[in-house]
Parts: structure tokens; sequence; C-alpha cells
């Protein structure tokens, strides 16, 4: 399952993605008919994975994935999302981390409108080979 569109831009500790894919009315992770805003933490993760390939292809970071182990500092700005007509914007930035586990702030938000934001910390599933 992939929500997200589109890579905007991505550096050493930063990418930005968009995603309009909260407006679809077969989004697998709508519940009740809505996007309650705590999915947004679902894209949040997907941009961390992203960030962490890009990662991997350009600086030979030796990790095959990552998990999500934690969020902290969780902030709901919103109810739901689904309802938002603009596209969403998705970005994370990586605070600090090595070859084991990587902590991430991220935010998601619409034309400016917050949804979410807040910390997450990611396990890397190393490749084949690594200790």
């Amino acid at each position: 399952m992939c929500l997200l569109d589109r890579m905007q831009s991505a550096s050493d500790t930063d990418i930005v993605c968009s995603a309009v894919s909260h407006r679809d009315a077969d989004n697998p992770l709508r519940s009740h008919g809505r996007l309650g805003a705590a999915v947004a933490v679902e894209y949040a993760a997907q941009a961390m994975a992203l960030h962490g390939s890009v990662l991997n292809a350009d600086l030979n970071v030796p990790a095959k994935g990552g998990r999500l182990i934690n969020v902290r500092q969780l902030t709901l700005h919103c109810e739901r999302f689904d309802d938002l007509a603009s596209p969403l914007t998705v970005r994370a930035t990586r605070l600090m981390g090595d070859v084991t586990n990587v902590i991430y702030s991220f935010d998601v938000s619409a034309d400016g409108q917050m949804i979410a934001s807040g910390r997450a910390g990611v396990m890397l599933v190393p490749n084949e080979g690594v200790q």
C-alpha cells in the first residue's frame, strides 16, 4: 500500500513528499467512512521509509528496511483529513541515528493546515550478512 504520490525533495536529513490518496473513497485506512488524523502517522512513516531508501542508495546505509517502534509527542491538529481538498505535504527530518535506530520528527499538512506532528523511532533491519 503506497499512500504517497511524489517525493518533492530529499537531502541527507530531510524529505518532503506529497499525496492525494487521502481523498480516495477506497483508501484502505478509512474507518467508518473517514480518515482520522492519527492515520497521518502512516503517511509520515512511508515518507521515513522512502527517505531511508534514498539514503541507502545514496550513502550505502547498510539496511534493507525499518520498523516503526514508537511515536512520541504526537499532536493531532484536527479530527479528520479526508475532507481536505488540498494535497498533503508530508515532511520528515532525521534528527539522529546510526545503523540500528533512527529518530525522525514529522508533520503532515494540507495547504498550511496542520494535521499531525510528532517524533518517531525506527529500528533498521540490516541487510543479509550485516551484523
